[in-house]
């Protein structure tokens, strides 16, 4: 049988669970996903929300067809997108490990 825990041992852990709530807010929220495509001549860039904020393309692809470049395009931000979900699991992870324990 466990001991009944503190009110100081129940604080502790919710003070621990709000710590890793913000950490996680404040991490989800300003996270950028980053995808490649062409062996690194296309870089894509998403926001949190998953919205496209920056696209870069080299200049050697512009001899390339305006289907060709797209085709790149596509691969980089899904790239990116997909990037940028797994860091959003691993976070949200983290996250739920720490409100789920039952420490203190």
């Amino acid at each position: 049988m466990t001991a009944p825990q503190t009110f100081h041992d129940v604080l502790a852990r919710v003070q621990r669970q709000r710590d890793a709530l913000e950490d996680a807010v404040g991490k989800l929220s300003s996270h950028r996903g980053r995808g490649h495509a062409a062996e690194g001549k296309v870089t894509a860039e998403v926001d949190a929300s998953g919205a496209l904020v920056s696209l870069v393309i080299h200049e050697s692809l512009t001899r390339l067809s305006a289907t060709e470049v797209a085709g790149h395009i596509l691969t980089a931000a899904q790239n990116a997108s997909t990037a940028s979900e797994s860091a959003r699991r691993a976070v949200l992870s983290t996250m739920a490990s720490a409100l789920g324990a039952r420490t203190g």
